[in-house]
Formats: structure tokens, C-alpha cells, sequence
């Protein structure tokens, strides 16, 4: 309706001519709400099907939402056994998939977005790549059974026999850029009450180097996971022709792996309990959240959206119930720190309570108690 009343020499509208002030119908009427009291009213208001209202918004409605999914999973499933070579197990899979959708307003921590559509009334040109939208994801959690002496009995034994290492490792793809304008650039271009203005692409947002290479920091101010360049502004009146979701752009490729060590311990009275070791994160690689899409931003930074290296111990001892604890942490700017040097340093700063465990130092630590179970 815009383009037909106010057309623009470019094809599209003019979006001055929308925020024109003219005098309001609706002036003096009580019933006409906020309209009723000021003297002039901005021209595009009055060509909106309901002109006597403002916004009207619909949160959360199923009615024109479209989504498709398609993937491939490789799945190997392997159980631990006594025979030979079944000191180890676990669960491995491979997904490949491309999820589409025109699910505008979801959000992800992994992924920036904008809760408005760029044209209200097309729904449809959001239809794009989803922004949950994995097309690599690998989950490897292996379970190895660690041998022991030979002779099962003894000192020796009872300190190296036992142990099971087991761990989740996962590599997923990154989420896909969502690119818009900035607000203010979009409701100038516009001119119209609602909707937000992409941009038109006109080149590969990808920037080549690592995840270090790509993250601004005081050595490296100037650097950027995405190229604004690739990007242009369409102009006053018409719409950008980005899609949605730009697919073939995409966050950080998603990388963490988790520890576990764990040991069976015989206790009398036919009960055994279990120590454990847990190392979360145990590369110490860090994840980053959505960046803010306006356009050529200098100032946009991207923050942490996971822990850095979390490691935590425990042991339980039946019947006298005395817990033990310990907490690794590592920093985003240690990547070399050693672990288990860390474990001795924080094993001597926890004190068992009778009602908990507290670290002398600034981390929040928790008593990990064990499943006591009884032999069969």
C-alpha cells in the first residue's frame, strides 16, 4: 500500500513522505485513545488497516509458521564386556542435517537475533535456514575400563584396580549469522511502524583465520568474526534481500570435551562406592555468543556464553559418611595450565563439614557423593 501511494523513483516507496505530519482525524475524539489528543499524526499511520490503534502484537501464534528438517545420523553403540577387547564401549554418532523455517523471534545462546520480521505481512520471506540449524554435529562418549595388576588383591590393586575413564566430546557446527541494520538506519529507510530492515548481500562474510584470529582483543582491536563489507545498505523504501538466515556464514564450530575418572571401591558388609573425578570443559576452550548484527558496528563484542574449565572430585566412605571434595578451575587465558597440579593445590584448601564442604578460596565447590549400591 505504501509503494502504491507514495511511490519512490527506485521501485520502492517514500519513506519521508510516510513520517510526514499532517493534522489527525482523530483529534478531540475520547474513544480514539492517545490519538485523540495530539493535533497531527504521522501520514503512514493512517494507511494501516486499523489507523485508530497503534502496534497490535501477536506473540507465539503456530498460523503461517512453516519448519523442515532433514538429516542423516551414523550411530555405533558398544557395550563394555569380559571378552577379549571388551575393555571398552560407548556411543558414537554423526548427524548431518539443515533444518529451515521462517521461525523469526527464537532465540539461541549461541546465535544473535531480532524478535521482528522485515515485512509483517510476508511472512514468508522469512523462510530461511533455522537458527538452530547444525549441519555437522559429532558425539563421541567413550567408556574405557583401565586394567589393573594382574593379581587382584593387595595394596597395589586396591589403588591402581577399578579405574574407569569415560568422556563426552562434542563438535558441532556454529549457529548462522542473522544480519538486520541497526534500528535507527531501519526505521529512517522504512518509514513505517514496524519490521526490521535487512541488509542486501553482496559478498562473503566469512573472514579467514582461527577463533583467535577472529575475536578483537587488546592486541587485535580491529578484528571481527564477520565482514561488514559483504553487506550493503538497500536504501529508502524497499527491503533488503538477505535471507533470514544467512547459512553459509556461521558462528564458531562448538568444541568441548568432559572428563570422567572414576573408581569402584569394595567397603564391607558386601557394599562398594565409587570415586569420581569430573573435569568439565577440559580443553579449556571457550564459546562465544551471538554478536549484535547492526552493520558496520566497531563496537560489537561477542561474550562468553560457557564456563571455563570446571574439575571437581569427591569420594564417599560407608558407613561413616566423610565426603572429601576438590575443584579444579581454569581460566579462558590459561590454556596450558596443568590439572592435576591444580587438584593437589585445591585438594589442600577444602575442609569436610559435617553439613557441606567449603573452599577457603573465592569457588564454589560441592561434595560429589557417590551411588552406594550393594554387591550382588
Amino acid at each position: 500500500m505504501a509503494r502504491a501511494a507514495f511511490p519512490a523513483a527506485n521501485g520502492g516507496w517514500d519513506a519521508a513522505a510516510l513520517r510526514q505530519s499532517i493534522p489527525n482525524p482523530f483529534f478531540g475524539i475520547p474513544q480514539a485513545g492517545p490519538f485523540g489528543t495530539v493535533a497531527t499524526i504521522q501520514r503512514g499511520q493512517l494507511l494501516r488497516p486499523f489507523p485508530e490503534f497503534g502496534d497490535v502484537l501477536m506473540h507465539e501464534t503456530s498460523a503461517g509458521g512453516r519448519r523442515q528438517y532433514n538429516g542423516l545420523t551414523l550411530l555405533l553403540d558398544k557395550r563394555i564386556s569380559q571378552s577379549r577387547g571388551g575393555f571398552w564401549g560407548g556411543r558414537y554418532s554423526y548427524t548431518w542435517s539443515r533444518t529451515m523455517d521462517n521461525q523469526y523471534a527464537e532465540n539461541s545462546v549461541y546465535q544473535a537475533r531480532v524478535a521482528t520480521p522485515q515485512n509483517n505481512y510476508d511472512l514468508g520471506a522469512e523462510y530461511s535456514v533455522s537458527n538452530f540449524d547444525s549441519p555437522h554435529r559429532i558425539i563421541l562418549a567413550p567408556v574405557v575400563r583401565i586394567p589393573g595388576p594382574d593379581v587382584q588383591n593387595g595394596l597395589v590393586y586396591r589403588l591402581l584396580g577399578d579405574w574407569t575413564a569415560s568422556a563426552i566430546i562434542e563438535f558441532v557446527s556454529g549457529s548462522p549469522l542473522d544480519p538486520v541494520l541497526s534500528s535507527g538506519t531501519s526505521d529512517q529507510n522504512l518509514g513505517l511502524f514496524g519490521g526490521r530492515q535487512r541488509p542486501t548481500l553482496i559478498g562473503d562474510p566469512n573472514v579467514p583465520g582461527s577463533d583467535s584470529d577472529r575475536v578483537a582483543t587488546v592486541n587485535q582491536p580491529g578484528a571481527r568474526w564477520f565482514a561488514s563489507r559483504a553487506f550493503a545498505n538497500p536504501g529508502m523504501g524497499v527491503y533488503g534481500t538477505a535471507p533470514r538466515s544467512v547459512g553459509d556464514a556461521r558462528y564458531q564450530f562448538r568444541k568441548n570435551v568432559d572428563l570422567v575418572l572414576a573408581k569402584d571401591v569394595s567397603l564391607k558388609g558386601g557394599r562398594s562406592a565409587e570415586f569420581r573425578m569430573e573435569i568439565l570443559n577440559l580443553t579449556n576452550t571457550p564459546k562465544f555468543t551471538g554478536q549484535v548484527r547492526a552493520r558496520r558496528s566497531s563496537t560489537r563484542r561477542a561474550s562468553a556464553a560457557s564456563s571455563p574449565r570446571l574439575g571437581s572430585c569427591g569420594s564417599f566412605n560407608w558407613p561413616i559418611a566423610t565426603a572429601s571434595s576438590c575443584v579444579v578451575l581454569g581460566s579462558h587465558g590459561t590454556l596450558r595450565e596443568q590439572i592435576f597440579p591444580s587438584i593437589v593445590r585445591k585438594l589442600s584448601a577444602v575442609r569436610p563439614r559435617s553439613r557441606g564442604i567449603r573452599s577457603s578460596e573465592r569457588v564454589r565447590t560441592n561434595a560429589l557423593f557417590s551411588h552406594v549400591r550393594r554387591k550382588p
